[in-house]
């Protein structure tokens, strides 16, 4: 099981430095079919820290800190609600359905969104959402991607913020769980590999992102993640 997560961690990895998007999502739902639902978001969130943490130091001078600074603010407000919610909950099938509903909203959605402009303090009430469901469902990227859509950001501020806030985002996860009571050190071995599988594929995808056929990747990434999305729900509802 370590060895396939740890390969999955490098190919989801790959995906994202290719095609710029739902690696993290991909793993999540992958993890999800093999691991314990207990387990899967507290682990991806380590995983995902160290994947997001590095492109963020890469990126930090491109980072829009109004908004960095207000999602953060709101993060930590929804992380505690987050808390919350998460002891009263017994069954974890929703989760597993809204992962996949995450999945068919990147795969369906139209190819162009309007403009969605939001001011500073409503970024800050983003946040809120983001730090609210980001220990119930684990990837949030596509949720906030259609905010950041917008012609007064440059594409590299896009990326450097949305990264900087996802790196919180999952930072904020560790004391939370920890909280609840799960404990990491039962996972350190997977962790570690997984997190190796995230930097080598991260390395392998910027080599392939220059040769690989546009046209034929993103057909075989969309059937992919419609089949893992069919997958998470029969899961579910079986």
């Amino acid at each position: 099981m370590q060895l396939l997560l740890a390969i999955a961690a490098f190919l989801t990895a790959a995906i994202t430095a290719v095609a710029g998007l739902g690696g993290g999502i991909v793993l999540l739902a992958i993890m999800s079919l093999v691991l314990p639902i207990t387990a899967v978001i507290p682990v991806h969130g380590v995983v995902q820290l160290v994947s997001n943490s590095t492109r963020t130091l890469r990126l930090s001078q491109h980072i829009k800190k109004d908004i960095f600074f207000a999602m953060t603010g709101g993060m930590l407000i929804g992380s505690v609600i987050a808390v919350k919610i998460i002891q009263q909950i017994n069954d974890t099938r929703i989760f597993t359905l809204f992962i996949a509903a995450m999945i068919l909203t990147i795969l369906f959605k139209p190819a162009k969104l309007p403009a969605i402009i939001i001011s500073v303090k409503g970024f800050a009430v983003l946040g809120a959402v983001i730090g609210l469901l980001g220990p119930l469902v684990g990837a949030t990227g596509a949720i906030m991607a259609p905010f950041f859509i917008r012609d007064d950001i440059t594409r590299q501020q896009v990326v450097a913020t949305q990264t900087a806030v996802q790196s919180i985002a999952h930072l904020l996860k560790l004391p939370t769980f920890l909280y609840l009571g799960f404990a990491y050190t039962d996972h350190l071995v997977l962790i570690g590999v997984m997190i190796l599988g995230v930097v080598g594929g991260t390395l392998f995808g910027v080599q392939l992102l220059n040769t690989i056929n546009d046209k034929v990747f993103q057909r075989l990434f969309r059937a992919v993640l419609f089949l893992v999305s069919c997958q998470l729900i029969y899961k579910a509802l079986a």
